[in-house]
């Protein structure tokens, strides 16, 4: 990826490219010397060892997709949600305004879904070192052919060239998100959230998570997910949501 509109970015106070790394989560959570302002983004070409949530791999070892972490400023990592929020929309709103009508939805809490099958994925850490630091990392499929894919992921995972039978500019696309993901930060957060749960997967479906099975009733503006059981409506803030039916 040629850096240049990415650097020329006013909010972009790093950008940091590589061709291959381990994970750029990993690379980015340890590195010193962080601006003050602005952001710190670190992209790859490939990755050996992508991360998703619980320690889960994430293929990301293929050139043709956005391997990318950026480094934020965070005030308050209680409001930790904001910021999933915000690259959410960023790379939704980008997939829209390129593909026109695509059927892009959010899965809580992290993952990106072209109609029902996984195009993107998000993973928020802490700085290891740096308490007033969040590291937000995301992997977009953009360019990724079909067989690209491992075999085990052929029909649950997709990408923009496999739906659109186009192929894209990265470093367009990273502009894009990033700038969004910018702007999101300072918009008005109602509007934000509910733009988002416009863009929620399969909402009002039948889901199990951590031993609570109900229908997924929404997402309050805090990120927990609320679930309606047959006795009461239950508060969730974190786990693995899987859908019944």
């Amino acid at each position: 990826m040629e850096p240049d509109d990415i650097k020329r970015l006013p909010f972009v106070s790093k950008f940091i490219s590589f061709q291959r790394i381990d994970s750029t989560n990993s690379f980015a959570r340890g590195l010193k010397e962080l601006p003050s302002e602005g952001i710190t983004v670190v992209q790859a070409q490939c990755q050996n060892s992508g991360r998703g949530r619980m320690e889960n791999t994430f293929f990301s070892d293929h050139p043709g997709g956005l391997w990318v972490s950026i480094i934020s400023p965070i005030s308050d990592l209680s409001k930790h949600f904001s910021y999933n929020r915000a690259i959410s929309l960023a790379i939704t709103d980008t997939v829209i305004e390129n593909c026109t009508g695509a059927p892009i939805a959010t899965k809580w809490p992290n993952d990106i879904y072209w109609a029902d099958k996984k195009i993107c994925g998000i993973l928020l850490e802490n700085h290891l070192t740096e308490p007033g630091y969040l590291v937000i990392g995301f992997g977009l499929n953009v360019n990724l052919q079909r067989d690209d894919f491992p075999s085990e992921l052929c029909n649950k995972a997709t990408s923009l060239l496999a739906e659109s039978g186009r192929t894209f500019s990265a470093e367009k696309m990273l502009s894009s998100i990033l700038t969004g993901f910018f702007n999101n930060l300072s918009a008005d957060q109602h509007h934000l959230h509910s733009k988002y749960l416009s863009r929620l997967y399969r909402q009002g479906a039948r889901v199990r998570i951590e031993g609570i099975m109900g229908k997924l009733e929404t997402v309050e503006p805090d990120g927990r997910l609320l679930v309606q059981t047959n006795e009461k409506l239950v508060s969730v803030g974190s786990g693995t949501l899987h859908f019944v039916n």
